[in-house]
């Protein structure tokens, strides 16, 4: 990662396992700055913990986010444009669930939750920074290089019982994120990477 993320501004919204680690590690490659939003303040301080003695140079930023609110997350996102500008890296790793029979979700809440989270919030956040991404340029520079990596819940869209909404959701992500490679192939944006 550190060729990737070095003097870089990454975007990690959700701290789930591996969006943990990725913060972590660009933190200790280098990362110009790293800006991390989650809904859990506490995990959100626990992070900030394990930065202090690895952090270096990096100028980290937390933001309390709701990921599962799109009006939450293009405000957050204005904010990180304002004070920063370009995005490089955006690592998305929200996910919620509850591992119930589908039957037995609660009017409607759950499942809805779970798809705002895990299948709309990837898209939300990836929204609100692939336009400067494609634009790419930085004054006297050529093309800079970008990444959107997106966390797919649990162990993807494999059918599971009692975490079918989530296999739903890891199914939408899973093919928004092949059809937006296609689509940058297609625009002529191959310095936009989406994994």
């Amino acid at each position: 990662m550190s060729k990737t993320v070095r003097h870089a501004t990454v975007v990690v919204a959700g701290l789930g396992r591996l969006g943990t680690a990725f913060a972590l590690r660009a933190a200790v490659d280098g990362a110009a700055h790293l800006v991390v939003w989650d809904p859990d303040r506490h995990a959100l301080a626990a992070l900030d913990e394990r930065l202090a003695g690895v952090a270096g140079d990096t100028t980290v930023h937390f933001q309390h986010v709701d990921l599962g609110d799109a009006g939450a997350i293009a405000a957050a996102a204005q904010r990180v444009r304002h004070r920063i500008g370009r995005v490089d890296v955006v690592i998305t790793d929200s996910t919620t669930g509850r591992r119930a029979f589908f039957w037995r979700s609660d009017s409607g809440e759950d499942i809805r939750r779970v798809m705002r989270v895990n299948a709309l919030s990837p898209l939300y956040v990836a929204r609100e920074f692939l336009p400067g991404m494609l634009a790419g340029r930085a004054p006297g520079r050529s093309i800079r290089p970008a990444r959107i990596l997106t966390v797919v819940p649990g162990p993807g869209p494999a059918p599971r019982p009692r975490a079918s909404v989530t296999a739903a959701a890891a199914a939408a992500v899973t093919t928004w994120g092949k059809s937006l490679r296609l689509e940058l192939r297609h625009a002529g944006a191959r310095h936009v990477g989406v994994t």
